[in-house]
Order: C-alpha cells, then structure tokens, then sequence
C-alpha cells in the first residue's frame, strides 16, 4: 500500500473534527461581551431588581419669588407668586393650605389672611392677600416642608422678605360702568369681540361677524352682518359642498 493509500486509511479510522471558523468567531465575541462594561450594563437593566426599584424623588423646591427678597416700595395691594420646580409632577394641591405657605408682618409676628392657588399644572404659588398691607412694613413670605408634590415630596423650605412703600394707591375713579341689556345683541352666541375706531366687531360660533357702530351714549347701533367666511366655507358644522 502506498502513502496516499495509507493517509487515506487512517482518515477513515480516526476522522477529524472539523472546527468552523464562523462559530469560533461568534463565540470570540461572546467571550469579549460577556466581560465588557456594556454587558455589565445590560445584565444590570434586565434583573428583576432593576425592572421594579421605582426611580428616587428629587426634592421639590421654591425658584424666583415676586416681590424678590430684600425688595423695598413693594405696593400695598400685591400679590405673591413664586414658581416652583417640580421634578416629579406639579404642586399636591391639598397641601397648599394657609399652615404650609403664609405670609407673616416681621414686627409682630402676625399672620396675614390670605388666598392660596396655583396653575393648571401645579408649578406655581399664588398668594394674595385678602385687604391690603400695611404701608412701610415688612413682611416675610414663607414655604414650609408640609407643602407637597403629587409624588408626595416634601417641598424644601424657603423665605422670603420685602418692604412695603409708603403711600396707598387711589383706587376711586370717575370713570364707571353700567351693564345694560341690548335688543339688538340679543339671541347671538358672539365668540370674539374687537373694538377699532368707535367700531364693534363680534364674531359668531355660525361664522357671521356683526359690525356695530358705538353711539355717543355708549350704546350700540344696529349692526350689518358680515358673512364672507359664512358664504365662503358653509354655515358651521356643514360638510362641503
């Protein structure tokens, strides 16, 4: 038998594993994943710890305050507002009550009665007194930690102080105002009013706009209807033609 013939032979009794480059490839780079940072990362985001360990409460506090503090000639019928940051969602509106956010006069100690509110959407104090302050006073606008978020975070406490001027604003004036019934307003759902040039101008939700002249004792005349957008897009609600 000649040496091919017994290479041949011996293949056939002890046959080779054959190793595919593809699969030592793959599993290389499985081997260097495996012990990389991302890995770790990933491994980390997928235990079951991490899937239900709620994210940590950031402290809410007390941004820019109106009056700002230190303010001097402050009037006598202002109001307070001071915005907020709320990280994990607006302003728990049951906790903004007169025993959490108040308004003290500094030489006595005195709380001041007022109304509390905020926005739509919780980012901002309102504090408005209920008469007016005294004149050449200083009061001290306070927050405390029992004012919460919706998150139940207790706000980080704050104040402020500012000094009122010393005059009180005229609030009387000659000028008044007496609401009277028009029969020619009458039966109209108006949605928008503008006044130009002794003109009123009102819009209707059945798109006619009504153009009034004002009388010189302040009444309206009967109006002329307007309906270019009427004829031009259909009565409201109509499909197009």
């Amino acid at each position: 038998m000649d040496r091919f013939s017994r290479e041949k032979a011996n293949r056939k009794r002890n046959p080779r594993r054959t190793v595919r480059p593809d699969l030592v490839e793959r599993l290389e780079e499985r081997k260097l994943f495996s012990g990389s940072p991302t890995a770790a990362v990933v491994q980390s985001m997928m235990s079951p710890a991490a899937l239900v360990t709620p994210r940590a409460l950031q402290q809410p506090r007390v941004g820019l305050v109106s009056p700002r503090d230190g303010t001097s000639n402050v009037r006598v019928d202002s109001f307070i507002s001071a915005e907020v940051f709320v990280p994990n969602g607006g302003i728990d509106a049951s906790t903004l009550i007169d025993a959490n956010v108040f308004l003290t006069r500094n030489s006595d100690g005195a709380r001041v009665a007022v109304t509390l509110n905020t926005s739509g959407g919780g980012d901002v104090i309102i504090l408005t007194p209920n008469g007016l302050l005294d004149t050449s006073t200083a009061y001290t606008f306070h927050v405390t930690s029992g004012l919460k978020d919706v998150a139940g975070a207790a706000f980080q406490a704050k104040s402020t102080q500012f000094t009122t001027s010393d005059t009180v604003p005229v609030t009387d004036s000659p000028v008044k105002f007496d609401q009277v019934a028009l029969p020619n307003t009458a039966g109209h759902a108006f949605s928008s009013i503008v006044v130009f040039n002794s003109v009123v101008y009102a819009g209707t939700l059945k798109g006619e706009i009504y153009r009034f002249d004002i009388n010189d004792d302040g009444t309206l005349a009967d109006p002329t209807v307007i309906l270019t957008i009427r004829n031009h897009e259909g009565p409201i609600g109509s499909s197009p033609g």
